[in-house]
């Protein structure tokens, strides 16, 4: 028995050691770390489909009003023409067929 006892390396009454797998309790991760990049991804990408809807959106209104200007204007209503101008004027300033 006693060389049994010596060939394990274990003392009698000593609880059996675990092999040390390289990682410590604090080492460890929880099984969710995953979850905050992905809900961070999907609320990044959602927030920029919104604006880009947004936006998209405001340039079709502009260019509405500004093919109802056309039409106004060919019609011979030049202040209504200058109105909705200057709607899409006001909704975007830079736009290329607005200023």
């Amino acid at each position: 028995m006693n060389t049994m006892i010596q060939q394990s390396g274990n003392q009698e009454g000593a609880p059996a050691q675990r092999p040390n797998s390289g990682k410590t309790e604090s080492s460890k991760k929880s099984p969710f770390t995953w979850l905050i990049p992905v809900l961070l991804s999907l609320t990044i990408t959602m927030g920029l489909a919104v604006y880009y809807m947004y936006e998209e959106n405001r340039n079709e209104r502009v260019l509405e009003l500004q093919t109802g200007a056309e039409e106004q204007a060919l019609a011979g209503r030049y202040q209504d023409a200058l109105t909705l101008l200057d709607q899409a004027i006001r909704i975007r300033p830079r736009h290329a067929a607005a200023g």
